[in-house]
């Protein structure tokens, strides 16, 4: 039986980092317009300030973070899950850990280290009778958690993955993007931006994303996204997945030690 988990610091925990102003310093938060903004100046406009997010989060070395993840992988809508992230820019390495129950799984990527893969040890009974693994980041045991490897993980690689799709679907006439803002359940305002894809097509494996951003650093706090109907039609998509950042700590630069499996606070065997 798990054991309970102790409530989880505010989210307000992202807007007071001590490398808040430093990130706001390198570049001012986009102009978000204060109405509904759709049409060719709106994906000007977030591809813009996509790509200014790229640019802060690469001057950073790394980061601690809490993530709530929720995905629909192989058909099926998995459990939600809290995952504690330590993520070191370069050279590429994370540690993820399952905090949401008791003796949950841990990960561990470095990139150019065992011939690039990862090393995963399950969590609860299973844990204490199966071996460490190591396995290529895209096999299926590595990825039945997740649609997204290891190696895409963490904040840069979202923001990427955002900025890429945005500058591709400039000219696209099937691709329409809305900016607005909304006040989210806790009274704090966001910015919003909400894409939609009329049709399948190479590169769009979801029909719509939903992403929500901090005013102050237009880091990302928020993002869902949906899969395309099973049948064509107007009928709703279905949750794709949802990654919610709980909490975000620039200051928290993880060391070589938080990537070393003989970490004596880590559980690897």
């Amino acid at each position: 039986m798990s054991a309970p988990v102790a409530p989880l610091p505010s989210p307000a925990s992202l807007e007071a980092a001590p490398e808040a102003a430093a990130t706001r310093r390198t570049a001012p938060p986009p102009d978000w317009p204060s109405d509904r903004l759709e049409g060719p100046e709106a994906k000007r406009l977030l591809l813009d300030a996509l790509a200014g997010l790229v640019e802060r989060l690469e001057r950073h070395d790394g980061y601690s973070a809490v993530i709530r993840r929720q995905e629909r992988v192989g058909g099926r809508l998995l459990a939600e899950q809290t995952l504690r992230m330590k993520v070191r820019h370069r050279p590429a390495s994370i540690y993820v850990r399952n905090i949401g129950v008791q003796d949950g799984f841990e990960v561990i990527f470095v990139e150019g280290l065992r011939d690039g893969k990862l090393i995963h040890h399950s969590g609860g009974l299973a844990g204490r009778l199966l071996p460490v693994l190591e396995l290529s980041p895209r096999s299926p045991l590595a990825m039945s958690q997740s649609r997204f490897p290891i190696t895409e993980a963490g904040l840069l690689s979202a923001a990427r993955m955002l900025r890429d799709d945005c500058r591709r679907d400039l000219g696209e006439p099937g691709a329409s993007i809305v900016l607005d803002r909304l006040v989210d359940p806790e009274g704090h305002t966001r910015y919003r931006s909400r894409l939609r894809y009329d049709a399948p097509a190479p590169g769009r494996p979801f029909s719509r994303v939903e992403v929500l951003y901090d005013p102050g650093t237009f880091l990302l706090r928020e993002m869902t996204f949906s899969d395309w109907p099973e049948a064509p039609g107007p009928g709703e998509p279905l949750l794709g997945g949802r990654f919610v950042v709980v909490e975000f700590d620039p200051s928290a630069v993880p060391s070589d030690r938080d990537f070393d499996a003989t970490n004596p606070a880590y559980d690897f065997r």
